[in-house]
């Protein structure tokens, strides 16, 4: 995965500091999913966008990916393959774009936070500090 800093952010403090708030299960599939980034990316790419999809991670970039016509259609089970892949690619424009950073939670099945369990979440920093 490539990282892009050029805002001069703290992206790095800001890991380490949800990564020592994290449970380990969450720090291991944090990573696991983390070193898959470009590999599924690719397998996405390959599978799912035609051929002349801007895939170069720009802002602009995403007005090409408006494939599903509302919410239910995301979260059917039959495109999850392609909900997956869109989700590393929207988090990957954002995380090369803003400053910002990937996060994971897990507060365990029975928590009503509506944020927990969300498999991967690009996240902007608060206030530096």
């Amino acid at each position: 995965m490539t990282n892009v800093s050029e805002h001069g952010d703290h992206t790095e403090a800001y890991m380490a500091e949800d990564r020592a708030n994290m449970t380990e299960p969450a720090r291991a599939f944090l990573d696991a999913w983390l070193s898959s980034m470009d590999t599924e990316l690719d397998r996405w790419r390959t599978v799912f966008l035609p051929s002349g999809f801007p895939y170069d991670f720009t802002l602009g970039s995403l007005d090409a990916l408006e494939h599903f016509p509302d919410q239910a259609a995301v979260a059917a089970e039959h495109n999850a393959d392609f909900t997956s892949g869109a989700v590393r690619y929207i988090g990957e424009v954002a995380h090369r774009s803003v400053p910002s950073r990937w996060g994971y939670q897990d507060r365990g099945e029975d928590h009503p936070s509506p944020c927990n369990r969300v498999r991967v979440r690009g996240i902007l920093p608060g206030p530096a500090r």
